[in-house]
């Protein structure tokens, strides 16, 4: 009975943090900005951390956007969790310096 409790736990975080993939992109970010508000303590962390790991791979292994698309992914990551109601402080100081050396590689690069 526990075993089915935390699955189905399980099952609501990981709904709560996937995107339908059926919608058009920019829909779907202006949809995570609106509804950070309302994630649960365990979506918002998921939420942060994935935010964080996103920034740090255009920070050391940038994609081959070009240089507004990157600018623009940083933004947005920065209005998802400025909404977020959980930010921990540790998570959100690590996002913080992703941003930062996101940014500082993007103005290196072009």
């Amino acid at each position: 009975m526990a075993l089915k409790r935390q699955q189905r736990r399980i099952e609501l975080v990981v709904a709560e943090v996937t995107d339908d993939k059926n919608l058009p992109p920019q829909l779907r970010k202006d949809k995570q900005i609106g509804t950070a508000t309302k994630k649960s303590n365990a979506a918002s962390v998921i939420k942060l951390a994935d935010k964080t790991s996103n920034l740090l791979a255009i920070a050391h292994s940038p994609p081959p956007w070009p240089t507004d698309r990157k600018r623009a992914y940083v933004e947005f990551a920065r209005a998802v969790v400025s909404n977020l109601p959980l930010k921990p402080a540790g998570l959100l100081a690590r996002f913080e310096e992703a941003a930062r050396l996101a940014m500082e590689s993007i103005e290196r690069q072009g």
